[in-house]
Protein backbone atom coordinates (compact mmCIF):
# COMPACT_ATOMS: atom_id res chain seq x y z
CA UNK A 1 0.00 0.00 0.00
CA UNK A 2 2.78 1.92 0.53
CA UNK A 3 3.97 2.59 -2.70
CA UNK A 4 0.34 3.58 -4.13
CA UNK A 5 0.11 5.55 -1.89
CA UNK A 6 3.38 7.38 -2.80
CA UNK A 7 2.37 7.28 -6.43
CA UNK A 8 -1.45 8.59 -5.41
CA UNK A 9 0.94 11.93 -3.17
CA UNK A 10 3.17 12.40 -6.63
CA UNK A 11 0.17 12.31 -9.17
CA UNK A 12 -1.61 14.59 -7.38
CA UNK A 13 1.20 17.25 -6.85
CA UNK A 14 1.97 16.80 -10.40
CA UNK A 15 -1.59 17.42 -11.55
CA UNK A 16 -1.90 20.23 -9.29
CA UNK A 17 1.45 21.80 -11.31
CA UNK A 18 -0.41 20.82 -14.56
CA UNK A 19 -3.77 22.51 -13.26
CA UNK A 20 -2.16 25.95 -14.63
CA UNK A 21 -1.07 24.55 -17.97
CA UNK A 22 -4.82 23.09 -19.80
CA UNK A 23 -7.19 22.19 -17.37
CA UNK A 24 -9.43 20.37 -20.40
CA UNK A 25 -6.71 17.86 -20.66
CA UNK A 26 -6.40 16.72 -17.00
CA UNK A 27 -10.21 16.22 -16.98
CA UNK A 28 -9.54 14.04 -20.16
CA UNK A 29 -6.70 12.34 -18.44
CA UNK A 30 -9.20 11.86 -15.51
CA UNK A 31 -11.35 9.72 -17.57
CA UNK A 32 -8.25 7.89 -18.55
CA UNK A 33 -7.77 6.98 -15.32
CA UNK A 34 -11.31 5.94 -14.06
CA UNK A 35 -11.94 3.93 -17.50
CA UNK A 36 -8.54 2.10 -16.79
CA UNK A 37 -9.78 1.37 -13.31
CA UNK A 38 -13.13 0.32 -13.87
CA UNK A 39 -11.99 -2.70 -16.07
CA UNK A 40 -10.20 -4.26 -13.66
CA UNK A 41 -12.68 -3.87 -10.95
CA UNK A 42 -15.39 -5.24 -13.52
CA UNK A 43 -12.89 -8.35 -15.01
CA UNK A 44 -12.31 -9.35 -11.68
CA UNK A 45 -16.08 -9.00 -10.73
CA UNK A 46 -16.29 -11.32 -14.08
CA UNK A 47 -13.89 -14.02 -13.02
CA UNK A 48 -15.40 -14.25 -9.61
CA UNK A 49 -18.75 -14.90 -11.80
CA UNK A 50 -17.07 -17.38 -13.92
CA UNK A 51 -15.11 -19.23 -11.12
CA UNK A 52 -18.90 -19.78 -8.81
CA UNK A 53 -19.90 -20.69 -11.90
CA UNK A 54 -17.20 -23.82 -12.65
CA UNK A 55 -15.54 -23.97 -9.63
CA UNK A 56 -11.70 -24.93 -9.89
CA UNK A 57 -8.74 -24.97 -7.44
CA UNK A 58 -7.24 -21.29 -9.79
CA UNK A 59 -10.84 -19.88 -8.94
CA UNK A 60 -10.30 -20.75 -4.92
CA UNK A 61 -6.73 -19.59 -4.72
CA UNK A 62 -7.33 -16.75 -6.57
CA UNK A 63 -10.82 -15.66 -5.11
CA UNK A 64 -9.66 -13.01 -2.32
CA UNK A 65 -7.44 -10.88 -4.77
CA UNK A 66 -10.56 -10.95 -7.46
CA UNK A 67 -12.83 -10.02 -4.25
CA UNK A 68 -10.50 -7.00 -3.54
CA UNK A 69 -10.77 -5.65 -6.51
CA UNK A 70 -14.31 -6.57 -7.19
CA UNK A 71 -14.98 -4.06 -3.71
CA UNK A 72 -13.31 -1.32 -5.56
CA UNK A 73 -16.39 -0.65 -7.53
CA UNK A 74 -18.00 2.02 -5.14
CA UNK A 75 -14.92 3.68 -5.06
CA UNK A 76 -14.68 3.44 -9.11
CA UNK A 77 -19.13 4.34 -8.84
CA UNK A 78 -17.69 8.00 -6.83
CA UNK A 79 -14.74 8.69 -8.92
CA UNK A 80 -17.24 8.71 -12.09
CA UNK A 81 -19.03 11.36 -10.27
CA UNK A 82 -17.33 14.06 -11.31
CA UNK A 83 -17.25 13.10 -14.88
CA UNK A 84 -21.03 14.11 -14.87
CA UNK A 85 -20.29 17.58 -14.30
CA UNK A 86 -17.14 18.17 -16.97
CA UNK A 87 -18.93 16.01 -19.97
CA UNK A 88 -18.31 19.30 -22.67
CA UNK A 89 -14.43 19.04 -21.66
CA UNK A 90 -14.09 15.07 -22.21
CA UNK A 91 -16.83 14.36 -25.35
CA UNK A 92 -17.06 16.31 -28.34
CA UNK A 93 -20.57 14.85 -28.75
CA UNK A 94 -21.94 17.38 -25.12
CA UNK A 95 -20.81 20.37 -26.59
CA UNK A 96 -23.34 23.03 -27.73
CA UNK A 97 -24.60 22.63 -31.49
CA UNK A 98 -22.02 19.71 -32.29
CA UNK A 99 -24.87 17.20 -33.55
CA UNK A 100 -25.96 19.79 -35.86
CA UNK A 101 -22.27 20.72 -37.14
CA UNK A 102 -21.64 16.77 -37.37
CA UNK A 103 -24.98 16.12 -39.05
CA UNK A 104 -26.06 13.66 -36.88
CA UNK A 105 -29.22 10.98 -37.26
CA UNK A 106 -31.72 11.88 -35.05
CA UNK A 107 -31.66 8.22 -33.34
CA UNK A 108 -27.73 9.00 -32.67
CA UNK A 109 -28.04 12.54 -31.70
CA UNK A 110 -30.71 11.46 -29.06
CA UNK A 111 -28.46 8.32 -27.61
CA UNK A 112 -25.63 10.98 -27.61
CA UNK A 113 -27.35 13.74 -25.37
CA UNK A 114 -25.69 14.54 -21.78
CA UNK A 115 -29.18 13.22 -20.00
CA UNK A 116 -29.28 9.50 -21.47
CA UNK A 117 -25.61 9.40 -20.88
CA UNK A 118 -25.60 9.82 -17.38
CA UNK A 119 -28.59 7.56 -17.06
CA UNK A 120 -27.30 4.70 -18.80
CA UNK A 121 -24.03 5.22 -16.55
CA UNK A 122 -26.19 5.43 -13.67
CA UNK A 123 -27.91 1.82 -14.64
CA UNK A 124 -24.62 0.19 -15.54
CA UNK A 125 -22.93 1.53 -12.22
CA UNK A 126 -26.50 0.04 -10.40
CA UNK A 127 -25.76 -3.52 -11.99
CA UNK A 128 -22.08 -3.76 -11.50
CA UNK A 129 -22.78 -2.87 -7.73
CA UNK A 130 -25.84 -5.52 -7.39
CA UNK A 131 -23.69 -7.88 -9.09
CA UNK A 132 -21.16 -7.41 -6.59
CA UNK A 133 -22.86 -7.55 -3.44
CA UNK A 134 -24.69 -10.66 -4.93
CA UNK A 135 -21.22 -12.34 -5.58
CA UNK A 136 -19.76 -10.95 -2.38
CA UNK A 137 -22.81 -12.44 -0.31
CA UNK A 138 -22.45 -16.34 -1.87
CA UNK A 139 -18.50 -16.18 -2.53
CA UNK A 140 -17.57 -17.77 1.03
CA UNK A 141 -13.73 -18.21 1.43
CA UNK A 142 -14.53 -21.42 3.70
CA UNK A 143 -16.55 -22.98 0.80
CA UNK A 144 -15.54 -24.12 -2.67
CA UNK A 145 -15.97 -22.38 -5.85
CA UNK A 146 -19.12 -23.73 -7.74
CA UNK A 147 -19.71 -26.30 -5.15
CA UNK A 148 -23.25 -24.51 -3.99
CA UNK A 149 -26.42 -24.30 -6.36
CA UNK A 150 -26.59 -20.64 -4.74
CA UNK A 151 -23.13 -19.86 -6.11
CA UNK A 152 -23.55 -20.90 -9.64
CA UNK A 153 -26.44 -19.48 -9.90
CA UNK A 154 -25.13 -16.32 -8.96
CA UNK A 155 -22.17 -16.50 -11.50
CA UNK A 156 -24.42 -17.39 -14.27
CA UNK A 157 -26.86 -14.53 -13.37
CA UNK A 158 -23.83 -12.23 -12.74
CA UNK A 159 -22.42 -12.83 -16.42
CA UNK A 160 -25.57 -12.62 -18.12
CA UNK A 161 -26.23 -8.86 -16.50
CA UNK A 162 -22.08 -8.42 -16.69
CA UNK A 163 -21.74 -8.62 -20.21
CA UNK A 164 -24.37 -6.48 -22.10
CA UNK A 165 -23.59 -3.69 -19.32
CA UNK A 166 -19.80 -3.64 -19.89
CA UNK A 167 -20.06 -3.38 -23.18
CA UNK A 168 -22.35 -0.72 -23.90
CA UNK A 169 -20.29 1.16 -21.19
CA UNK A 170 -17.21 1.20 -22.81
CA UNK A 171 -19.60 2.40 -26.10
CA UNK A 172 -20.62 4.73 -24.30
CA UNK A 173 -17.38 5.62 -21.91
CA UNK A 174 -14.33 5.42 -24.50
CA UNK A 175 -15.63 4.53 -27.81
CA UNK A 176 -18.39 8.12 -28.20
CA UNK A 177 -14.65 9.83 -27.55
CA UNK A 178 -14.66 10.01 -31.49
CA UNK A 179 -18.63 9.64 -31.98
CA UNK A 180 -18.01 9.25 -35.95
CA UNK A 181 -16.32 6.00 -35.85
CA UNK A 182 -17.49 2.86 -34.12
CA UNK A 183 -16.58 -1.05 -33.87
CA UNK A 184 -19.25 -3.86 -32.72
CA UNK A 185 -16.18 -5.14 -30.59
CA UNK A 186 -14.71 -2.53 -29.35
CA UNK A 187 -16.27 -3.31 -25.88
CA UNK A 188 -15.15 -7.10 -25.77
CA UNK A 189 -11.32 -5.73 -26.73
CA UNK A 190 -11.74 -3.51 -23.76
CA UNK A 191 -13.53 -5.98 -21.40
CA UNK A 192 -10.80 -8.53 -22.06
CA UNK A 193 -7.95 -6.72 -21.46
CA UNK A 194 -9.93 -5.89 -17.98
CA UNK A 195 -9.87 -9.82 -17.49
CA UNK A 196 -6.12 -10.04 -18.44
CA UNK A 197 -5.15 -7.38 -15.66
CA UNK A 198 -7.78 -8.49 -12.96
CA UNK A 199 -5.91 -11.69 -13.69
CA UNK A 200 -2.36 -10.61 -13.49
CA UNK A 201 -2.96 -8.39 -10.52
CA UNK A 202 -4.44 -11.67 -8.52
CA UNK A 203 -1.20 -13.49 -9.52
CA UNK A 204 1.64 -10.82 -8.74
CA UNK A 205 -0.55 -10.38 -5.16
CA UNK A 206 0.20 -13.83 -4.78
CA UNK A 207 3.59 -13.52 -5.09
CA UNK A 208 3.92 -10.49 -2.88
CA UNK A 209 2.58 -12.55 -0.10
CA UNK A 210 4.45 -13.64 2.79
CA UNK A 211 5.55 -17.70 2.10
CA UNK A 212 3.26 -18.98 5.40
CA UNK A 213 0.47 -17.17 4.30
CA UNK A 214 0.77 -18.33 0.53
CA UNK A 215 1.07 -21.87 1.86
CA UNK A 216 -2.50 -21.74 3.24
CA UNK A 217 -4.05 -19.92 0.16
CA UNK A 218 -2.59 -22.28 -1.36
CA UNK A 219 -3.62 -25.24 0.96
CA UNK A 220 -7.50 -23.74 1.24
CA UNK A 221 -7.68 -24.20 -2.17
CA UNK A 222 -7.39 -28.06 -2.02
CA UNK A 223 -10.58 -30.17 -1.56
CA UNK A 224 -10.81 -33.89 -1.42
CA UNK A 225 -10.95 -34.34 -5.43
CA UNK A 226 -7.36 -32.99 -5.88
CA UNK A 227 -5.67 -32.67 -2.21
CA UNK A 228 -2.25 -33.03 -2.23
CA UNK A 229 -1.45 -31.49 -5.18
CA UNK A 230 1.49 -29.06 -5.21
CA UNK A 231 1.93 -25.22 -5.11
CA UNK A 232 3.70 -26.31 -8.18
CA UNK A 233 0.36 -27.12 -9.94
CA UNK A 234 -1.82 -24.31 -9.03
CA UNK A 235 0.88 -21.85 -10.14
CA UNK A 236 0.97 -23.41 -13.37
CA UNK A 237 -3.18 -23.55 -13.55
CA UNK A 238 -2.64 -19.81 -12.48
CA UNK A 239 -0.45 -19.46 -15.83
CA UNK A 240 -2.07 -21.57 -18.65
CA UNK A 241 -5.28 -18.84 -17.23
CA UNK A 242 -3.11 -16.10 -17.91
CA UNK A 243 -2.25 -17.21 -21.53
CA UNK A 244 -5.54 -18.37 -22.35
CA UNK A 245 -7.11 -14.59 -21.23
CA UNK A 246 -3.95 -13.18 -23.46
CA UNK A 247 -4.81 -15.18 -26.49
CA UNK A 248 -8.44 -13.82 -26.35
CA UNK A 249 -7.64 -10.43 -25.74
CA UNK A 250 -4.96 -10.70 -28.45
CA UNK A 251 -7.72 -11.99 -30.52
CA UNK A 252 -10.28 -9.60 -29.89
CA UNK A 253 -7.78 -6.84 -30.92
CA UNK A 254 -6.52 -8.33 -33.97
CA UNK A 255 -10.01 -9.09 -35.51
CA UNK A 256 -11.01 -5.23 -35.11
CA UNK A 257 -7.79 -4.56 -36.94
CA UNK A 258 -7.96 -7.03 -39.36
CA UNK A 259 -11.37 -6.40 -40.31
CA UNK A 260 -10.96 -2.39 -40.03
CA UNK A 261 -8.01 -2.48 -42.21
CA UNK A 262 -9.17 -4.76 -44.58
CA UNK A 263 -12.48 -2.93 -45.20
CA UNK A 264 -10.27 0.08 -45.54
CA UNK A 265 -13.83 2.17 -45.19
CA UNK A 266 -12.85 6.11 -44.30
CA UNK A 267 -15.40 6.34 -41.89
CA UNK A 268 -13.93 3.27 -39.80
CA UNK A 269 -9.79 3.26 -40.65
CA UNK A 270 -9.46 6.82 -39.17
CA UNK A 271 -8.98 5.48 -36.15
CA UNK A 272 -6.15 3.29 -36.75
CA UNK A 273 -4.56 6.14 -38.72
CA UNK A 274 -4.70 8.47 -36.20
CA UNK A 275 -2.84 5.35 -33.92
CA UNK A 276 -0.15 4.64 -36.52
CA UNK A 277 1.08 7.71 -37.48
CA UNK A 278 2.89 10.65 -35.42
CA UNK A 279 5.16 8.70 -33.11
CA UNK A 280 2.00 6.26 -32.03
CA UNK A 281 2.83 3.47 -34.36
CA UNK A 282 5.77 3.16 -31.52
CA UNK A 283 3.75 2.81 -28.85
CA UNK A 284 1.67 0.40 -30.91
CA UNK A 285 4.79 -1.82 -31.24
CA UNK A 286 5.26 -1.36 -27.32
CA UNK A 287 1.63 -2.40 -26.89
CA UNK A 288 2.41 -5.50 -29.15
CA UNK A 289 5.27 -6.38 -27.25
CA UNK A 290 4.38 -6.44 -23.91
CA UNK A 291 0.71 -7.57 -24.51
CA UNK A 292 1.03 -10.44 -26.55
CA UNK A 293 5.15 -10.86 -27.77
CA UNK A 294 6.60 -11.33 -24.41
CA UNK A 295 4.08 -12.63 -21.90
CA UNK A 296 3.24 -15.32 -24.72
CA UNK A 297 6.91 -16.34 -25.46
CA UNK A 298 7.46 -16.31 -21.66
CA UNK A 299 4.01 -18.66 -20.58
CA UNK A 300 5.18 -21.07 -23.18
CA UNK A 301 7.54 -22.27 -20.58
CA UNK A 302 6.47 -24.96 -17.88
CA UNK A 303 8.86 -24.29 -15.21
CA UNK A 304 8.13 -20.60 -15.64
CA UNK A 305 4.56 -21.45 -15.06
CA UNK A 306 5.46 -23.91 -12.31
CA UNK A 307 7.53 -21.02 -10.28
CA UNK A 308 5.51 -18.16 -8.88
CA UNK A 309 8.03 -15.00 -9.04
CA UNK A 310 9.07 -15.76 -12.83
CA UNK A 311 5.07 -15.89 -13.20
CA UNK A 312 4.81 -12.52 -11.43
CA UNK A 313 7.29 -11.07 -13.86
CA UNK A 314 5.13 -11.77 -16.46
CA UNK A 315 2.37 -9.98 -14.34
CA UNK A 316 3.95 -6.86 -14.40
CA UNK A 317 4.93 -7.18 -17.89
CA UNK A 318 1.42 -7.82 -18.29
CA UNK A 319 -0.01 -5.15 -16.13
CA UNK A 320 2.53 -2.42 -17.88
CA UNK A 321 0.96 -3.31 -21.03
CA UNK A 322 -2.41 -2.79 -20.29
CA UNK A 323 -1.50 0.51 -18.85
CA UNK A 324 0.64 1.33 -22.40
CA UNK A 325 -3.17 -0.24 -24.11
CA UNK A 326 -5.36 2.04 -22.50
CA UNK A 327 -2.95 4.98 -23.03
CA UNK A 328 -2.69 4.44 -26.69
CA UNK A 329 -6.98 3.26 -27.04
CA UNK A 330 -7.93 6.38 -25.75
CA UNK A 331 -5.59 9.41 -25.42
CA UNK A 332 -5.07 10.00 -29.17
CA UNK A 333 -8.62 10.82 -29.79
CA UNK A 334 -7.79 14.07 -27.85
CA UNK A 335 -6.66 15.61 -30.50
CA UNK A 336 -4.28 18.53 -31.02
CA UNK A 337 -2.04 17.60 -28.41
CA UNK A 338 0.50 18.89 -27.23
CA UNK A 339 3.71 17.71 -25.18
CA UNK A 340 2.06 18.76 -21.78
CA UNK A 341 -0.98 16.94 -22.42
CA UNK A 342 0.98 13.91 -22.29
CA UNK A 343 2.39 14.42 -19.02
CA UNK A 344 -1.11 15.23 -17.52
CA UNK A 345 -2.15 11.74 -18.44
CA UNK A 346 0.88 10.28 -16.96
CA UNK A 347 -0.06 12.46 -14.04
CA UNK A 348 -3.65 11.23 -13.63
CA UNK A 349 -2.97 7.58 -13.87
CA UNK A 350 -0.39 8.15 -11.13
CA UNK A 351 -3.31 9.95 -8.77
CA UNK A 352 -6.19 7.81 -9.60
CA UNK A 353 -4.59 4.27 -10.01
CA UNK A 354 -2.36 4.60 -7.15
CA UNK A 355 -5.27 5.99 -4.97
CA UNK A 356 -7.17 3.08 -7.02
CA UNK A 357 -4.58 0.15 -5.73
CA UNK A 358 -4.19 1.61 -2.23
CA UNK A 359 -8.02 1.63 -1.99
CA UNK A 360 -7.93 -2.25 -3.56
CA UNK A 361 -4.88 -3.46 -0.81
CA UNK A 362 -7.04 -2.25 1.85
CA UNK A 363 -9.72 -4.48 0.38
CA UNK A 364 -7.78 -7.64 0.35
CA UNK A 365 -6.23 -7.26 3.84
CA UNK A 366 -9.55 -6.85 5.00
CA UNK A 367 -10.36 -10.29 2.70
CA UNK A 368 -7.90 -12.37 3.79
CA UNK A 369 -8.28 -11.45 7.28
CA UNK A 370 -11.83 -13.14 7.31
CA UNK A 371 -9.78 -16.78 6.62
CA UNK A 372 -6.44 -15.89 7.40
CA UNK A 373 -6.20 -13.94 10.32
CA UNK A 374 -3.82 -15.78 12.98
CA UNK A 375 -1.03 -15.87 9.66
CA UNK A 376 -1.74 -12.45 8.88
CA UNK A 377 -0.90 -11.05 12.39
CA UNK A 378 2.29 -13.74 12.10
CA UNK A 379 3.43 -11.72 9.17
CA UNK A 380 3.08 -8.67 11.07
CA UNK A 381 5.35 -9.51 13.84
Amino acid sequence: MGLSLLAFAMGVGMCAVMATHRVEMLWRAYLLGVVSCWLVSVGATGLIAIGNLTGGRWAAAARPFYLASMRTLPIVALLFVPIAFVLPEIYPWARGGYAHEAAFSAAKSAYLSAPFFLARAAGYIGIWLFVAWWLGSVSRLDVQPGRTFRMRRAGAASLVLLAPSVTFAAFDWGMSLEPHWYSSIYGAMLTAGGVVAAHALAVYGMARMPIQLRDNVVSASEDHDDHGENAGSLFRDLGNLLLAFIMVWTYFSFSQFLIIWSGNLPSEIEWYELRLHNGWQFVALGVVALCFVAPFSILLSRDVKQNIWPLAGVAIIVLVGYGINMYWTLVPAFQPLEAGDHLASVSVLLAVGGFWSAVNSWQLNRVLSLRFRNQLDDAGR
